[in-house]
């Protein structure tokens, strides 16, 4: 017994509740209700509306709140980045990923902005293969072909009355 009551000590000594893991976003989204707050913790609350609340809408708000006080708050900009991205447009998450990217060039989140331009720019090049392969395999090519040809007869009139400009008197 007297050697258990050591061990029954010790486990009673280290058994504490570990923070919560979402303990700083907590803290942020309480004091983001403060008109002074600053940027950083408007953009954490808009991570904790998002994560914690599953409030897609307020966390925009409060990332454009957090991107009027600091155009280049690299938390903001990320949130941005994920939502657009989340919402389908993939040109909204680009435009935050270069704001990101230019205006906080030396933070960690920097590295992932450039991912995300990387990123879209193999969407850029994925596309461009699909209509290279929807204009072979779809004949694409031959509708294309014969707008072309439609136009034809108008550019030629249009250049061959380039030289008949009227005279002046």
């Amino acid at each position: 017994m007297r050697r258990l009551f050591p061990l029954a000590l010790l486990a009673l000594a280290c058994a504490h509740a570990p923070p919560s893991p979402t303990r700083v976003l907590d803290e942020a989204a309480g004091r983001a209700k403060d008109a002074d707050a600053p940027p950083r913790v408007v953009a954490l609350a808009a991570f904790h509306a998002l994560l914690v609340d599953n409030q897609p809408e307020r966390a925009g708000t409060l990332a454009a709140e957090a991107l009027r006080r600091d155009p280049a708050e690299p938390y903001a900009l990320t949130l941005q980045m994920l939502l657009a991205r989340r919402d389908g447009h993939p040109e909204g998450s680009l435009d935050a990923a270069l704001r990101l990217v230019r205006g906080a060039p030396r933070h960690p989140l920097a590295t992932a902005a450039a991912r995300e331009i990387q990123e879209m720019a193999g969407v850029a090049g994925s596309a461009a293969a699909f209509l290279l392969f929807a204009w072979v395999n779809y004949g694409l090519w031959q509708q294309w072909w014969l707008a072309l040809g439609s136009y034809i007869p108008v550019v030629a009139a249009m250049l061959s009355r380039r030289d008949e400009r009227p005279k002046s008197t």
